[in-house]
């Protein structure tokens, strides 16, 4: 999601709804208000991350398979939820939620079982 970059957004400081699906009546830190789509776009519609992938914010939460927890003292790269747990991470915030939530570094969290239009999931091969 990061792509490298150190910056709340991958995008930079603050990121509009130009570049990122989220309810824009609720902007990053003072950010003007954007748009308010209620429902998915396509992908590929935003900006992608340096990577080249789309959508890492806003849109669709995106199940992790990290467990949920906290994280150990210091700054990290990379660094991997808890060893074991029953809620797992979501990440990248969705339509429907604000644009802090689509922070690089923010996890959302949420039991397994859940399912709803606010989630999805994307396939990754190393």
């Amino acid at each position: 999601m990061r792509a490298g970059a150190t910056t709340p957004f991958y995008t930079g400081n603050n990121i509009t709804t130009n570049q990122a699906n989220y309810d824009g009546n609720y902007p990053y830190n003072g950010n003007q208000k954007g748009a308010y789509r209620e429902k998915t776009w396509n992908v590929g519609s935003g900006t992608p991350n340096a990577w080249g992938l789309y959508d890492m914010s806003g849109n669709v939460w995106e199940w992790c398979w990290d467990w949920y927890g906290g994280y150990s003292g210091g700054a990290q790269t990379d660094p991997s939820g808890a060893a074991a747990g029953s809620i797992r991470v979501g990440r990248g915030g969705s339509w429907g939620s604000d644009a802090r939530s689509a922070r690089s570094a923010y996890r959302g969290y949420n039991i397994p079982s859940y399912g709803d239009g606010y989630l999805g999931f994307r396939l990754v091969r190393p």
